[in-house]
């Protein structure tokens, strides 16, 4: 509520772009002879009152680009945008997030399902510094690796191979962030969160294919 009359306040204070009273006849527009009216005749008094209320809706039209843009945006309109994207955001999510994920919403879009996708969304919601995906190869990817290439990656013995496709997810978070138990814990399973959300049903995985690492 506070920050709502800070901003009621401010708006009465914008000057307008276009003044009422520079759109009538001059006699109206003349300071008033009489004395002891320094603010000029009455229809400009009259007209001023009106400008302080127009400046703000001048102010918003002026600036519209900007509430289409997801960084620069009012927190109200966030959730708007992410309807124009066919994104759904929880109010938990601080505003820095939500503005992330709308702007490259699209993008990742395109990117669903495939590992170089799931790595970026993986990053964005741990704030990792880096985070690597091996899996079990060709079985998900949108290009299918050639003959002479490599063996698949082994999957980590720890976690028990599965039948079909599976992958396993490393996380980078860093020293400090590592050094703390809770926080590598925390990540954990926010990766799995993440991935059950948004990675094939198909492909196998599990908390414990989770590594979080510095």
């Amino acid at each position: 509520m506070t920050a709502l009359l800070r901003e009621r306040v401010l708006a009465g204070d914008l000057p307008s772009p276009a003044p009422l009273a520079h759109g009538i006849p001059a006699v109206y527009r003349d300071p008033d002879p009489l004395p002891g009216l320094p603010d000029g005749s009455f229809v400009r008094r009259f007209t001023a009152a009106l400008d302080a209320v127009l400046a703000p809706v001048f102010c918003t039209l002026d600036s519209l680009p900007a509430y289409f843009d997801p960084m620069t945006a009012p927190e109200q309109f966030l959730d708007w945008l992410a309807g124009w994207v066919g994104l759904e955001l929880y109010e938990r999510w601080p505003p820095d997030l939500r503005r992330t994920l709308i702007a490259g919403a699209v993008h990742r879009h395109h990117e669903r399902g495939t590992r170089a996708g799931l790595e970026e969304i993986v990053a964005i919601f741990t704030d990792a510094e880096h985070v690597t995906i091996t899996e079990s190869g060709g079985v998900w990817e949108r290009t299918v690796p050639s003959l002479n290439e490599s063996s698949p990656p082994a999957f980590p013995p720890e976690a028990g191979a599965p039948n079909g496709p599976w992958m396993a997810v490393t996380v980078g978070i860093g020293k400090e962030r590592a050094a703390r138990a809770d926080e590598r814990d925390r990540v954990k399973h926010l990766v799995k969160a993440v991935v059950d959300r948004v990675s094939p049903a198909h492909v196998a995985f599990d908390e414990r294919h989770v590594v979080v690492t510095a």
